[in-house]
């Protein structure tokens, strides 16, 4: 999703995450539940995506250490998880880290090397870098692995990527990791691992609410659009994000989705869901939810992502609160 400023659609999405610190303090968002949709049972896929690590790495011992953080809170929660790997060539610390995935039960899937965005490339580039990665996964793992994500959620503005992409996914054997339950929180990713390194943890604790309280909302939003489209719930499948905000976060959040009527499955079930075999409709630059790109656009009609365009603007005027109170700035992307 990318941020655009949207007026009071985005002043009103501030003004419903702005909370007192006292408040943030104290809330607990999987509380903040209005509807009785909320509660119902609903199937959701975890997956996390730029695995060995988004953003700077840290060293290996942290590096090691964060992972297994993240793979305690999906045993916690008996959740089943799929980590796309963004791969380096044959760096050691990739295979390290996607060996210490695969040994704790991880579905492996391919996100290129360099987090090749098809839109912004060479064709030709792009489908070479996935098969790099596909090479890499392949001789770290002994076997080939099955499922693929595009970086971005980029699948081709133009039929000349979109068919290069299909050609390489169909070559390499690969299944389109859609994304249903998409968000913004990577937003939030990079002032929260600049409060982590400065020990500012006022900081850290008022990212994370905003973390849970913005993936909340999606999970919930995009609950309603699944009714809206299909007349049902799909088998949904969340993207997060392998970073310090996730691996801190992640066991509340998991416990806010149970809370929710979630039943956490595996990406190799949830894909199985006819869903995902309906006809995509959408042929933009954008990189949307799965539920978007089933829509038909109709002229005159608001856009099917407002939400999204909406919500990430909420996110920017959050953070820019966060960093007045704080007095530091703008955290570098």
């Amino acid at each position: 999703m990318k941020l655009a400023v949207v007026g009071i659609c985005a002043w009103v999405y501030a003004v419903a995450i702005s909370l007192s610190a006292t408040e943030r303090s104290a809330e607990r968002p999987h509380l903040q539940r209005s509807s009785a949709e909320s509660t119902a049972t609903f199937r959701v896929a975890i997956t996390i995506d730029d695995v060995p690590w988004h953003g700077a790495w840290p060293d290996d011992t942290t590096l090691a250490r964060r992972t297994t953080q993240l793979q305690d809170a999906l045993r916690r929660h008996r959740a089943p998880v799929a980590v796309f790997v963004n791969c380096r060539g044959n760096d050691p610390r990739v295979v390290r880290v996607v060996r210490q995935w695969e040994r704790g039960g991880a579905s492996i899937g391919n996100h290129t090397s360099g987090h090749r965005d098809l839109h912004r490339v060479p064709p030709d580039a792009w489908a070479a870098a996935v098969r790099d990665c596909d090479g890499t996964l392949r001789a770290a793992l002994d076997r080939p692995v099955k499922f693929f994500r595009f970086p971005l959620l980029h699948q081709g503005a133009t039929a000349k990527q979109r068919n290069i992409a299909k050609a390489v996914l169909q070559e390499l054997g690969y299944q389109n990791a859609h994304v249903t339950i998409d968000n913004s929180d990577y937003l939030i990713a990079a002032p929260y691992r600049v409060a982590v390194e400065r020990g500012d943890t006022a900081g850290v604790r008022a990212y994370g609410r905003l973390m849970l309280r913005h993936d909340l909302a999606a999970v919930r939003h995009f609950r309603t659009v699944s009714t809206e489209s299909l007349g049902r719930q799909v088998s949904h499948i969340l993207l997060l994000h392998a970073n310090e905000m996730t691996a801190d976060n992640l066991d509340e959040l998991l416990g806010a989705l149970s809370a929710e009527g979630a039943r956490f499955i595996s990406l190799d079930e949830a894909l199985r869901d006819s869903a995902y075999r309906l006809e995509d409709r959408y042929s933009g630059a954008k990189g949307l939810s799965w539920l978007y790109r089933l829509q038909e656009s109709r002229a005159g009609a608001p856009s099917p992502w407002e939400w999204d365009d909406s919500a990430s603007a909420g996110i920017d005027t959050e953070l820019a609160r966060v960093l007045k109170r704080s007095g530091a700035g703008r955290a570098p992307d």
